[in-house]
């Protein structure tokens, strides 16, 4: 963290009732952190990107991801002159970079009881989700993973199988 953060944290640590402003300011060093560090790892998955696929650079486009620390805005993504690349991290149609249902079912899976999941995901999110709610998440997987199991199997499935070889002739 920078000199003048860290003071801060030190003076306000020491007074009492100022733990949300505290905590604020960790948020948007963090979120300042992880602006830094993707934009870095979306450039050199771009320079890969366009050493593989022999495309062009072409500036950048600013965008918000969501993320555990609030929303990271004004990432400056990179972009290629055909528009082919796009980061790991950015996924079609979405603004956060996570899936609460995925978080949820595997902090179940690690054995975290719906109370702790819920306090979990109020501190990670800043938002309230009932006991219940986390509960009815991993049951709604599980039916359907059963209805899975339990389909009916067909007779015949139809396959197709492609085998190639290329040859460079002059």
């Amino acid at each position: 963290m920078k000199k003048d953060v860290e003071e801060l944290i030190r003076i306000v640590a020491k007074e009492e009732g100022k733990r949300e402003l505290l905590k604020e300011i960790v948020k948007n060093e963090l979120r300042g952190m992880v602006r830094e560090l993707l934009e870095e790892v979306a450039l050199v998955e771009r320079e890969a990107f366009c050493e593989s696929e022999g495309e062009t650079k072409n500036g950048f486009y600013p965008r918000d991801v969501g993320g555990f620390f609030g929303t990271v805005e004004d990432i400056r993504i990179p972009r290629t002159r055909e528009g082919g690349f796009k980061p790991f991290f950015i996924r079609p149609y979405r603004k956060g970079s996570y899936d609460i249902e995925d978080l949820v079912i595997a902090m179940y899976q690690g054995g975290c009881s719906t109370r702790d999941i819920t306090r979990t995901m109020e501190i990670l999110l800043e938002h309230r989700y009932s006991a219940s709610w986390v509960s009815r998440m991993p049951h709604v997987i599980q039916e359907k993973v059963d209805e899975f199991r339990h389909r009916k199997i067909e007779l015949w499935y139809p396959a197709v199988f492609l085998d190639g070889v290329v040859l460079k002739i002059r």
